[in-house]
């Protein structure tokens, strides 16, 4: 606003110099005019403290920043327009940690339920549903401890301490408004014995305020699950390629090939659900066994590398987007190619650094 007058005086001025001054200020009220009308007043100076653009701008930023600050109504908002929706008046949205967020409907009323909700559960006078847009409304980030590799350049999954997940998980966490975060239980904290396992948890629980932890292995820690859960510690399982045991398994191949090895796995994932877990991640392994083992449970599975039939996936976010040049397994899909691209930004850097390009006056006080 002050640029507007100043440019006034200095065209009005007898001085030549001045009104040059004047011709190349710019008030640049078309910028001006969207700030005042999209940037609330008073903005904080960090945009991760959120409302700095005003309500009406944005109809997906609106959304996403009522169920931030607003999740119970907005839950309740969705309630009502699906029992208007479907005519049943005693339909109510609850939550579990077997499968998070779901519509309750009574038996009275089942008949009138859409064909695209998905039954995940039978009670004795209810039947339990999600939809899309409650598993939309749910999604999960995974702090997984394939962050030494992808951060710290390790090899394997093995040398990432408590101490180093819990302040990845912790960043995540701060990053996030709405999703369930899980953190990994890193190689050594949870094998020795239970009292180990229950501290680690404690610790992930408390310092990285995560919301779930994730454990690897079948029956041989389905006791330590138990004990996690009954101390109200939610836990998510992983089954078939477990990268903590690469050394075990001698390498990064596809698991349960073999019928035995595919019937441990089924049975590992059933003795997961019995001991408490709330979902079970399946890596790499045959298609057809992870759709069996998803049909097989009721509560859900995250697939990578295990095909479709999952309940829901997960990729490494350094992976999927290209970042890792010589990482390029069969599961992995890129959505973006960065390796290039980030490396020809430092070749250019390195360049005009070299060649005194960089830094210019423009660039310089």
């Amino acid at each position: 606003r002050a640029v507007a007058p100043i440019k006034a005086m200095c065209m009005q001025s007898a001085t030549t110099a001045l009104r040059s001054i004047g011709e190349q200020l710019n008030p640049c009220e078309c910028i001006r005019d969207r700030i005042a009308r999209e940037i609330v007043d008073d903005a904080p100076a960090a945009l991760n403290r959120g409302v700095v653009v005003r309500p009406g701008v944005d109809a997906e930023l609106d959304e996403l920043r009522e169920i931030a600050y607003q999740g119970k109504d907005y839950l309740m908002k969705v309630q009502q327009r699906e029992i208007e929706a479907t005519g049943i008046p005693s339909l109510k949205i609850g939550y579990n940690n077997v499968f998070g967020y779901y519509i309750e409907v009574t038996n009275t009323h089942k008949a009138k339920v859409p064909q695209e909700w998905i039954r995940k559960q039978t009670l004795v006078n209810a039947e339990r549903y999600i939809t899309q847009e409650l598993k939309e409304y749910e999604k999960k980030i995974l702090v997984g401890d394939s962050a030494t590799n992808v951060m710290a350049g390790n090899a394997t999954t093995l040398p990432m301490t408590l101490d180093e997940m819990i302040y990845h998980a912790r960043c995540v966490v701060r990053a996030t408004a709405r999703a369930l975060v899980v953190a990994d239980m890193p190689f050594g904290s949870y094998q020795v014995n239970g009292d180990d396992a229950m501290r680690s948890a404690i610790r992930l629980m408390k310092e990285a305020l995560v919301e779930a932890v994730k454990l690897e292995g079948g029956r041989e820690i389905a006791p330590t699950i138990a004990r996690l859960t009954a101390a109200g510690i939610p836990v998510m399982g992983h089954l078939g390629l477990t990268p903590q045991s690469v050394n075990q398994l001698g390498g990064y191949g596809l698991r349960a090939k073999e019928e035995a090895e595919a019937q441990r796995l089924i049975d590992d994932a059933l003795a997961l659900e019995q001991a408490g877990c709330f979902a079970i991640v399946l890596e790499k392994i045959p298609a057809p066994l992870a759709e069996k083992v998803s049909k097989t449970l009721t509560i859900p599975t995250i697939g990578i590398g295990a095909g479709a039939g999952t309940d829901g996936q997960v990729l490494v976010v350094n992976d999927m987007l290209g970042l890792n040049s010589g990482f390029r397994p069969k599961f992995l899909r890129l959505y973006a190619d960065l390796a290039p691209v980030v490396d020809q930004a430092f070749r250019c850097y390195i360049s005009d650094v070299k060649a005194s390009a960089f830094p210019t006056p423009a660039e310089s006080y």
